[in-house]
């Protein structure tokens, strides 16, 4: 069966939604059917609505589908956190609405005509007929949308004033100085004679002994680079010299990791056998682990961002957590 997938046609989320626009609940009128996950200020959020976000997430997650007790009981964790989610929603729903937010009758057609579109959807009937598996009506994600897009009003107006300055910056900076630490590394180059698992033992051999005879060959100066280009069998490197770049402690595999940070600057090393197969490495810089300065972490504009989305993310807590005091909230699952 086709998913609709509104949050990627429109581009519609929130930081604090973890599930997409076409697992939004739908507000049931009075003398619906049963099945009630819970009730929000008397608005109804429905068992099927809940059950088919998990049954979604359970479909992605192939983990779930073992039904182990470990695996149901964090499912059931999910379950109980995705319907926290839909109660914050219906929550900030209710007071857009209270605060007159309606979102713009022109945008909402243009979004549901971009879903329709965005899916593939050729025709209405084919739209229609899809909304229908989920028990669902164009009207319903018509109100959807508009019920989101208020959402994401209420959200910019709740929010307006939240800045970052320079002062957020290095208190978090100081608190955080782990975040900012940059690990050592090396630089390094290498050259790779590739063997079969499977191969017997006298080509293994065979290998070996040309990896020890390109050693030797490096140790009388020859050029690293020139025999990497004629002889090594990493591809994806093999034309630059066999030149690997920087990299830290945690990016290559163990055996070669160890024989490369352990060598000093211009030795060559091996023969270092991996699950690849031989290798013959050279380190041509060793990189001191460093923290980065404030001055340079000041001048980052992904840092500011994330502060930025943490204070929202905070104020929309924060509201969420006091609509609750006074909200009359019932759940039954």
């Amino acid at each position: 069966m086709k998913r609709i997938s509104l949050s990627l046609a429109l581009g519609l989320s929130f930081p604090f939604l973890a599930v997409p626009l076409q697992a939004q609940t739908v507000v049931t009128p009075p003398g619906a059917a049963a099945g009630v996950a819970a009730e929000v200020n008397g608005e109804k959020i429905m068992s099927a609505d809940l059950n088919r976000m998990v049954a979604a997430i359970k479909a992605q997650n192939p983990e779930f589908a073992t039904n182990t007790p470990a695996a149901n009981k964090a499912l059931a964790q999910i379950k109980t956190q995705i319907l926290d989610e839909m109660i914050a929603t219906r929550l900030l729903a209710q007071e857009a609405k209270r605060r007159k937010i309606v979102a713009d009758a022109k945008v909402v057609d243009a979004a549901l005509a971009s879903v329709k579109t965005g899916n593939g959807f050729k025709t209405d009937a084919e739209f229609k007929t899809a909304l229908q598996k989920d028990g669902k009506t164009p009207e319903d994600l018509r109100r959807a949308i508009a019920e989101e897009l208020a959402i994401r009003e209420l959200s910019t107006q709740l929010a307006a004033d939240i800045t970052v300055s320079g002062d957020d910056i290095a208190t978090f900076y100081r608190a955080n100085l782990e975040k900012f630490t940059v690990p050592e590394g090396v630089k390094a180059r290498h050259i790779l004679l590739a063997i079969n698992p499977n191969a017997p033992a006298a080509e293994k051999e065979r290998v070996r002994k040309r990896a020890q005879d390109l050693i030797k060959q490096l140790n009388n100066k020859a050029d690293f680079g020139a025999l990497a280009k004629t002889n090594s069998d990493d591809q994806s490197n093999k034309d630059r010299g066999g030149e690997l770049g920087a990299f830290a402690r945690g990016q290559m595999v163990k055996p070669f990791e160890d024989a490369a940070f352990a060598a000093p600057v211009g030795k060559i090393v091996g023969p270092v056998e991996t699950d690849f197969g031989v290798h013959i490495i050279r380190v041509d810089e060793k990189i001191a682990s460093r923290t980065l300065p404030l001055a340079e972490i000041q001048k980052d504009p992904q840092m500011k961002a994330y502060l930025l989305k943490q204070k929202v993310q905070k104020r929309l807590d924060d509201n969420i957590a006091k609509l609750k005091t006074t909200a009359n909230i019932k759940k039954n699952v």
